[in-house]
């Protein structure tokens, strides 16, 4: 579904689809009467601006309704630059959870095959898609991968965001294609360490263990200063390649 952001300023911006009609803002209501386009200007019954912008992935991000940990985007745009995916790359994602990762990879690989145990994730993950993803590469699966059969070499990643991803080693060494990605995220350093060890025994190589922090700035005319909540630690994740 075609999706925009209307933006006034940081403290005001609102994410609609084509469908939206009437929006209720702080700054007054806006009426939407015609077709929309990007780069467009609507104003407010106060006479106040909203530009109409492509929203970007953290704008997308940001929205959807978590019902669990999930995802947020400095970790998601950290997966993408420390693995190998590309258009063309089939993904397994083992925990859906809030479909945060899901939506946002979608953008970037051919598929994402996402499962998760939990019924209640299952179902919010999918109106998440529904309102902000591409449902026709996306495929949900309410399982664990006990049942689940795939071919070998199947996948070029998998991602798994569960607190022992260690129990899918041998499970992603038979899906997982030659050099194919495995990246697990956990919030605890020890976990990393355990899976890291067991993953080395399964033949898996070149681990890469990442936290990151981000900081936005506010630029003034008079004085510019960071804003006062920042993006500290969320989760280590942690990359590696399957080898022969």
């Amino acid at each position: 579904m075609q999706k925009y952001l209307l933006w006034n300023s940081e403290e005001s911006s609102i994410l609609i689809t084509r469908n939206s009609k009437t929006i209720h803002t702080h700054k007054g209501k806006i009426e939407i009467t015609q077709p929309i386009e990007y780069g467009d200007t609507l104003f407010t019954t106060k006479e106040k601006k909203y530009y109409v912008l492509n929203p970007t992935n953290e704008d997308v991000n940001i929205k959807i309704n978590r019902k669990t940990n999930t995802f947020i985007i400095k970790d998601l745009s950290i997966i993408l630059g420390y693995s190998s995916l590309n258009k063309n790359s089939i993904v397994l994602e083992i925990g859906t959870g809030s479909g945060a990762g899901t939506i946002f990879l979608s953008n970037f690989v051919q598929k994402v095959i996402s499962i998760d145990i939990n019924h209640h994730n299952i179902t919010n993950a999918q109106k998440n898609i529904q309102k902000y993803g591409i449902n026709e590469d996306i495929l949900l699966i309410l399982s664990n991968h006990n049942t689940l059969f795939f071919k070998e070499n199947k996948f070029d990643a998998v991602i798994i965001d569960l607190p022992e991803p260690e129990i899918y080693a041998d499970f992603c060494k038979t899906v997982l294609k030659n050099s194919g990605d495995l990246i697990f995220a956990v919030p605890n350093i020890e976990q990393v360490k355990k899976c890291r060890e067991i993953l080395s025994q399964k033949k898996f190589t070149y681990f890469r263990t990442i936290e990151t922090w981000v900081r936005k700035w506010l630029i003034r005319t008079n004085y510019s200063r960071p804003f006062h909540e920042m993006q500290a630690h969320s989760m280590f994740l942690t990359f590696c390649k399957k080898i022969k």
